[in-house]
């Protein structure tokens, strides 16, 4: 992203609201926000989560492969999907205890769905007791997912009058087992001071109609960092907002690597106390109480990482350059990226089929794609599975041209296009066997028809 773009979704970031947040007046908005008393939930719906802030990409998390219109045409069900942000205290505090029944039986389903993802998420022991410490002694953020597989039971999500007071919530349902947690961040905040104690996305699978494979790498870990720096924003200035965490020392360790992504800063000359003596003093006399909520040196030296200003490195904004189309009616098209395979384009079809007369290339092929347009997860890999072809090169090819870099490229890129079903392992044949393989595949019709074998 250039300098000046992501100065820009940095500023709309770190901006105070203004006006309202759906029907909230902002100033409503920050006290729910912040769970100021007597607050002890409170929800946002979808737009009203890109009100908050429109994380880009965002809009793209509860699409569908197709629209419920379509897909009733089809004889599916509706899979309409609802999302919703729910800030919530822990169901066990003082506050909560003197809330409504209705808000009380949100929060502990809410806790519930959070808590068991969160501890999904991590294997050892240690770290369940942990989140369940932090979890039942602090705020926590979460994004809810109610896929609606029933016109008829949908949740009816607006207030009857102004003057109802009671929202309906995705917690609401009957089933609770349709409601999904799909990410949530358990922190500890007072002021402009804030530490992220737990933060995990989901590692279940999408709705079998959601346009996507995976919860994880859209964005949804890096949205709730960003609800937190929001919740800085009550003032007119945050200059003093200070985000911080723990992580471990290995370079290696994917949640270091994320947090590094967005923008934290790493200290690693805390070694006394892995930094909580950086911390708010309110937060290190409730580690003196619960060591559980806090990694010491004893048990393993861990960095400690502070994001200040609410400097995260925010995802561009993407524009799709490509049409549905991908070049049907333009004969002349002079070329193509090979990166992602997506089904919608008509020119993947045409190279899936390229194999049906080509047995040799079938044979050393891995799997092929799956007949859908959701986007692949690409995994990392010590190979380049990308590259450019231009038609004008691909036109003047014969049987004894050469293949060049960007061509073996996208041979091997093509040959392991599918890395869902397959261990990413391709044999490749040096040019003599593949030479005489060629003969024999050309002159086998003489020989059968000849009765020679």
């Amino acid at each position: 992203m250039p300098l000046n773009m992501e100065a820009s979704e940095r500023e709309k970031l770190c901006a105070r609201l203004t006006g309202s947040v759906g029907d909230r007046p902002v100033d409503t908005f920050y006290d729910e926000f912040r769970l100021e008393a007597p607050t002890v939930f409170a929800e946002f719906y979808f737009k009203e989560m890109m009100q908050i802030y429109h994380f880009p990409g965002m809009e793209e998390w509860p699409k569908l492969l197709g629209s419920p219109s379509s897909l009733k045409k089809q004889g599916r069900s509706p899979a309409k999907m609802y999302l919703s942000l729910v800030v919530f205290k822990p169901p066990g505090s003082l506050a909560c205890k003197g809330a409504p029944t209705l808000i009380k039986s949100r929060v502990e389903l809410a806790h519930t769905k959070a808590r068991d993802m969160m501890s999904s998420c991590f294997n050892s022991k240690e770290d369940h007791h942990s989140i369940k410490v932090a979890m039942d002694k602090y705020p926590t953020i979460a994004i809810f997912m109610c896929q609606v597989l029933d016109q008829t039971q949908e949740v009816k999500r607006k207030r009857k009058t102004k003057n109802d007071q009671v929202r309906k919530s995705i917690l609401d349902v009957k089933d609770t087992s349709s409601v999904h947690c799909l990410a949530a961040v358990n922190y500890f905040s007072v002021g402009n001071k804030t530490v992220v104690l737990w933060l995990a996305t989901t590692l279940e699978k999408p709705p079998v109609h959601s346009i996507h494979v995976t919860w994880r790498k859209q964005g949804l870990g890096t949205y709730l960092l960003c609800m937190l720096v929001k919740q800085h924003t009550e003032g007119d200035n945050n200059a003093d907002s200070v985000i911080c965490l723990q992580s471990s020392q290995n370079r290696n360790d994917s949640a270091r690597s994320f947090y590094l992504s967005v923008g934290f800063q790493v200290h690693d000359e805390y070694v006394r106390d892995n930094g909580l003596s950086q911390t708010h003093i309110v937060f290190q006399g409730d580690v003196q109480k619960n060591p559980a909520l806090w990694v010491s040196p004893k048990r393993e030296a861990m960095s400690f990482l502070q994001l200040h200003c609410g400097r995260l490195v925010l995802p561009d904004r993407k524009v799709n350059l490509f049409s549905e189309s991908d070049g049907e009616n333009h004969p002349t098209w002079s070329g193509y990226y090979y990166a992602k395979f997506p089904w919608r384009f008509q020119s993947m079809k045409t190279i899936e089929g390229f194999l049906d007369s080509r047995p040799l290339l079938k044979s050393l092929s891995l799997d092929h794609l799956p007949m859908t347009s959701r986007p692949l997860c690409m995994k990392r890999s010590l190979s380049k599975v990308s590259g450019y072809i231009t038609g004008l090169r691909r036109t003047t090819m014969d049987s004894t041209s050469w293949l060049s870099t960007d061509e073996v490229q996208f041979l091997l890129a093509f040959l392991l296009r599918n890395q869902d079903n397959n261990s990413g392992v391709v044999h490749v044949l040096g040019p003599m066997i593949t030479h005489q393989v060629s003969l024999v595949y050309e002159v086998m019709p003489a020989i059968l028809e000849k009765g020679l074998v």
